[in-house]
């Protein structure tokens, strides 16, 4: 199996003092490069992963392994496919471009500040599980008007209650997680019922 591509670039980065392709290639051979990197087996196991649930989180070694599972003999016995999260995250700033394109990317929570944090909403990454693989930015939490936009289209009361729910300081204070009877799930809906003016905003006929 021949070099990888990104190996190629991250070599050339090390030889040459460049950083990404974009340095090099002209426009034309940065599109032939964005089709050959999202063909590589790394790129197509990280896509992969994340296909049907947007996001995944993990440890480093349990990463590596999902992605093992997903590619074959030949790619895992090139030499070229990652095999530690240093060597993959290498990868990735090589394939930024490419990766951008795809609306994915591999995130460790070891680097993020603690405000930083907050423009993400993913159970269960943290220290146990530093490491999150998102698809479609699936990973970030929605503005709030933004996303009561979004269902207002849809005409559906409840899923904006669901919304306001979970936007209040009752939730927050939960830890952003509840758990309880269906009655008590129907009081706490019931109480973010949307009323336009008050917890939403109004509407152009009000």
């Amino acid at each position: 199996m021949r070099k990888s591509s990104v190996q190629y670039h991250l070599d050339g980065a090390r030889e040459r003092g460049y950083c990404l392709p974009v340095d090099v290639l002209s426009p034309e051979e940065k599109e032939a490069w964005d089709r050959e990197v999202a063909r590589e087996p790394w790129f197509v196991a990280l896509q992969d992963l994340v296909k049907w649930a947007g996001v995944w989180t993990g440890t480093e070694g349990e990463l590596i392994e999902e992605l093992r599972m997903r590619a074959s003999r030949e790619a895992l016995e090139s030499g070229y496919f990652p095999s530690d999260l240093d060597t993959l995250m290498a990868y990735q700033t090589i394939a930024c471009y490419p990766l951008l394109k795809a609306r994915l990317c591999v995130l460790d929570h070891r680097e993020f500040k603690k405000k930083d944090l907050e423009e993400f909403d993913v159970p269960g990454w943290g220290p146990e599980a530093p490491i999150l693989v998102e698809r479609d930015w699936a990973a970030r939490r929605p503005s709030y008007y933004d996303a009561m936009a979004t269902l207002a289209r849809y005409r559906s009361p409840l899923a904006l209650a669901v919304l306001i729910f979970t936007d209040s300081p009752r939730f927050a204070r939960r830890k952003r997680r509840w758990t309880g009877r269906t009655s008590e799930l129907a009081e706490a809906l019931a109480g973010s019922y949307p009323s336009p003016g008050l917890n939403c905003p109004p509407t152009s006929s009000s």
